[in-house]
């Protein structure tokens, strides 16, 4: 159940951060306030979801949710609750994910930071921030789905690659 919502929220994610992008360079350029503001809040929204999507790979993760490809790839029932925590970076798929959350952070401390004080570079530095983003909620949904479902769902995972693995 997992995957078509992960997948989906990637979708939403990637949505918001296209929109924050535009509203943002129409409301510089346009002088449009109201457009600034809703891009500011298309920031936040981005953030949440990016959020939520990294929320829901680790809980996958975490209860062995083998039904999802990046799960099986890289955790096992017996692993401690640390290495499953740490599978959501053990792989491509989650390393993008991970990368994806830090920018979409990011992006959300400059907004709060900076947005109010310079409203003439802020907006178009928003728009390079979400820009980034969308290239990586692209790969995401498109390339390396770290939601993509796995039938038949294994009992057991293959584990996380041994050299993330302290002995």
């Amino acid at each position: 159940m997992i995957s078509p919502i992960g997948h989906f929220v990637l979708f939403l994610a990637l949505g918001m951060s296209l929109y924050a992008a535009g509203a943002a360079v129409y409301g510089a350029r346009a002088g449009r306030e109201d457009w600034l503001a809703s891009s500011r809040n298309a920031v936040v929204a981005h953030l949440c979801l990016v959020t939520l999507a990294v929320f829901l790979l680790e809980y996958a993760l975490i209860t062995s949710d083998f039904s999802l490809r990046y799960v099986a790839n890289n955790s096992t029932r017996g692993s401690l609750v640390r290495y499953k925590i740490a599978g959501l970076w053990g792989s491509l798929e989650g390393s993008i994910l991970l990368w994806a959350w830090l920018q979409a952070l990011f992006g959300a401390l400059v907004v709060a930071r900076y947005g109010d004080r310079q409203r003439a570079t802020v907006p178009y530095a928003q728009a390079v921030l979400q820009g980034i983003s969308a290239f990586f909620l692209v790969v995401m949904t498109f390339a390396v789905n770290p939601f993509a479902p796995l039938f038949p769902v294994p009992t057991d995972g293959r584990g996380l690659n041994p050299l993330l693995e302290v002995t």
